[in-house]
């Protein structure tokens, strides 16, 4: 991608960060679930040699290979249960299951956990957060 950059020319790069996740609000064994599936899927990418914060590195990435006038945002929202950002978490994990357990971190019943926890209006987390970094070739 510098490659392709032109001298002045800008970079945008947005990259999840799932160490941010955690839950907040909700139901307490719901809420050890939820710590138990977030292990599982810090697990999974690492195991896979993906680097699941990869978002919270990005500017010290960008700033060492000489972009300047960075500008970084890091959005981590708070998502209550059911809510559609809450869903779409719930069927990720559903879809993910096997892969969760097989990490160790994570059971059957703590997906379940998980997933009434994403459908309870009352709990809140923050599934991860979006780095964005802007720079300057």
């Amino acid at each position: 991608m510098l490659a392709s950059l032109k001298p002045g020319g800008w970079l945008i790069i947005e990259e999840p960060d799932f160490s941010a996740a955690r839950a907040i609000s909700g139901d307490e064994q719901e809420i050890r679930s939820v710590a138990s599936v977030n292990r599982a899927i810090l697990r999974m990418f690492t195991s896979k040699g993906m680097d699941p914060s990869l978002g919270e590195r990005l500017p010290g990435l960008l700033q060492a290979v000489g972009l300047r006038n960075l500008r970084v945002e890091n959005d981590a929202p708070i998502a209550q249960g059911a809510c559609g950002f809450a869903q779409m978490m719930q069927m990720s994990a559903r879809q993910l299951q096997t892969k969760y357990v097989a990490t160790s971190e994570a059971t059957a019943q703590d997906i379940e956990n998980y997933c009434k926890f994403a459908q309870d209006p009352v709990s809140s987390a923050i599934y991860y957060a979006t780095v964005g970094v802007l720079g300057q070739k």
